[in-house]
């Protein structure tokens, strides 16, 4: 029984370091994208080809902006 509380607190602390690690892998894994970068619902934006921004989002629904194809 003893050998059992001992390796219990040492997994313990080693998931008190490792999960949020995987977290923080798991959350920004997708956001260095050459033409995206994604950390949403907190900031998001998407390039086109030269580089302007075609959508741009911050705090997700409150700010939201998105070039139209007509250039609006």
């Amino acid at each position: 029984m003893m050998g059992l509380m001992g390796g219990s607190a040492r997994f313990e602390g080693r998931r008190a370091v490792w999960v949020p690690l995987a977290l923080c892998l798991f959350v920004g894994s997708c956001s260095l994208l050459p033409s995206e970068f994604n950390l949403s619902p907190i900031y998001r934006h998407r390039l086109d080809e030269n580089g302007d921004v075609l959508e741009m989002d911050v705090l997700w629904p409150l700010i939201h902006y998105e070039t139209l194809a007509n250039g609006g």
